[in-house]
């Protein structure tokens, strides 16, 4: 259901709707459907309605349990966390309350009720699972939102080769690239290396996808990407070597990175660098 707005038109100056508690409750549910829709697009597709979302705050320090405020997201709500603290006999669990606010409304027959409510998560001591959706309303199975959209939907890994030299005449492997998650549907490459010689020498760099490899060098596979370049200018000065590219991985793909000198011996020199950018299902 898509919520949007009231349709005024229907009111004049001598007839108004009298149902203000159910005009209320439409502008409630449309806040929830926009903030449940907005949280969930940022979740991604790893959303899980059974889970609790940190959305902020909610940090345990100490050796006891000593909880700061915050917010979480579950089943579609968002719910206010307060502070607490308390030495635990069994594990920290929150479960799903309601309240009363306080702030009384009058009625039609002058009295008045407390009909506005709080929804909270609630942090308390308690057996696992006795809370609110089982073992995930544990506290330790609550789900950072933050360390989610950072790790979860993009993943960047950076690895550096300490030292080594290209092939002469073989594709030589400088670089095995193994995604750190296993829902990585979509890699974006960049790699950067500064290699010398001590002569001006042709080199290409290679992307392989699911190599052979003998005695560190690919011997055969399906090359992704072809860059050639000249290294080993006039006195031993570093020349950079670089490609951009995006592919879309598959489970158990194996990709590396080859260099290979038509003569010579290139040297790594003061950087290698390969970083990889995972977009994650």
């Amino acid at each position: 259901m898509v919520y949007t707005t009231g349709d005024v038109t229907k009111e004049t100056a001598s007839i108004w709707s009298v149902d203000a508690i159910e005009s209320i409750k439409f502008i409630q549910d449309s806040n929830v459907e926009t903030f449940k829709n907005t949280v969930i697009g940022i979740i991604g597709n790893s959303y899980d309605p059974t889970k609790v979302y940190i959305l902020w705050g909610c940090v345990n320090t100490g050796a006891n349990y000593n909880i700061s405020a915050g917010a979480v997201f579950y089943a579609g709500e968002i719910y206010t966390v307060d502070l607490t603290s308390f030495t635990p006999t069994n594990v920290a669990v929150g479960t799903m309350t309601s309240v009363g606010s306080g702030t009384l409304i009058k009625f039609s027959d002058n009295t008045y009720k407390d009909i506005l409510l709080l929804r909270k998560f609630v942090i308390t001591d308690g057996a696992s699972g006795s809370g609110t959706s089982g073992t995930n309303g544990d506290f330790a199975n609550w789900v950072s939102l933050s360390g989610l959209v950072r790790q979860g939907n993009i993943i960047r890994q950076i690895d550096t080769i300490t030292a080594g030299n290209m092939g002469t005449g073989v594709d030589k492997v400088l670089h095995t690239i193994t995604p750190a998650t296993f829902n990585i549907n979509n890699l974006k490459i960049d790699y950067s290396s500064s290699y010398a010689a001590s002569a001006d020498t042709a080199v290409i760099l290679k992307l392989w996808k699911n190599p052979t490899i003998v005695g560190g060098n690919v011997t055969s596979g399906t090359i992704l990407m072809s860059v050639s370049d000249k290294i080993g200018i006039t006195g031993n000065e570093d020349s950079v070597i670089s490609f951009t590219t995006m592919y879309n991985y598959a489970a158990n793909d194996v990709l590396v990175i080859t260099g290979n000198a038509a003569s010579g011996t290139p040297g790594l020199q003061n950087f290698s660098n390969l970083i990889v950018d995972g977009i994650s299902n």
